[in-house]
């Protein structure tokens, strides 16, 4: 996060946004077996007119449809990825089938903005998926984002009210 926001400001400071837009990625390069290396994004924002778009979902979203190679396949951290996102994915969309068939341990899973999946469905307003994770994982309603805001918050800021009032009285 210190890298990005860094590179970020200078960023902003060197460049003119009436004539030009520039994206800025910040992640980690992992060097793998075989020499097969990649690079795990943890954001994306292209900076336009002096403005931020978060372009994680696109770019994740480009990539999950690639076909994965031999080594991919057995790499624990791509996969994790993925299921991580069709997680967010579900949540986001109220496929509770899909959370409930899922994998991974769904109280684990977090974006590039550290939002938990209570968060994101909080954000969205669905209902079934805030109700699934409050009985699962009540412990998710005291977890905060990276602007240290918690489901109950987005919730109210985004103005689901039922959301809101599960979300309170679990926490």
């Amino acid at each position: 996060e210190c890298i990005r926001s860094e590179v970020t400001r200078v960023a902003r400071a060197s460049v003119n946004p009436a004539e030009c837009e520039y994206v800025v990625i910040a992640g980690i390069q992992v060097h793998g077996a075989l020499g097969q290396n990649f690079f795990w994004p943890g954001s994306v924002t292209k900076f336009v007119d002096g403005e931020s778009v978060d372009l994680y979902e696109e770019y994740a979203a480009s990539v999950a449809g690639r076909a994965l190679n031999e080594w991919t396949k057995t790499d624990a951290l791509a996969l994790l990825q993925f299921k991580e996102r069709e997680a967010r994915l579900s949540a986001q969309r109220g496929d509770i089938a899909k959370l409930r068939a899922t994998e991974i341990p769904l109280a684990s899973v977090r974006d590039n903005r550290r939002r938990t999946l209570l968060h994101i469905a909080a954000l969205c307003g669905q209902l079934r998926v805030v109700e699934l994770l409050l009985e699962r994982h009540p412990s998710l309603t005291s977890e905060v984002d990276l602007n240290d805001r918690t489901a109950l918050e987005l919730a109210v800021q985004s103005c689901h009210d039922k959301a809101s009032e599960m979300i309170a009285e679990a926490g």
